[in-house]
């Protein structure tokens, strides 16, 4: 059912399995994900680098619940931040959420297009 394929943002078993288990609660399972995805890079974007506990908080919720719903690509990105967060290796981070949003977009579009093939 899944034909959003060969893309780097999404992990398409993982899709697929969620569609066969969740069936019509995937559709509002993903809306939720997107709004709560968007609140969290909101939240990235507006937070001053010397927040970084309260960094680690944010890319640690974003990475576990794009991961939870198949969005792999950003759920890397958010563990190589919070990695470096972790480490205390600042200077890049402001790169890491310029990622993260166009990420977050890319992965949308997909999903939206998932979210028309079935429904």
């Amino acid at each position: 059912m899944n034909n959003v394929s060969n893309n780097i943002y999404l992990d398409n078993e993982t899709t697929s399995m969620l569609i066969d288990a969740l069936e019509e609660d995937f559709i509002d399972i993903i809306k939720e994900y997107m709004q709560n995805a968007e609140q969290h890079i909101v939240s990235l974007k507006g937070m001053d680098v010397e927040r970084s506990r309260d960094m680690i908080d944010v890319v640690h919720a974003l990475k576990g619940s794009s991961g939870n719903v198949g969005a792999i690509y950003l759920s890397a990105i958010c563990d190589k931040m919070e990695s470096d967060l972790r480490l205390n290796k600042l200077s890049g981070i402001d790169e890491y959420v310029k990622d993260i949003d166009s990420t977050f977009r890319g992965t949308c579009e997909l999903l939206e297009k998932l979210i028309q093939e079935i429904s």
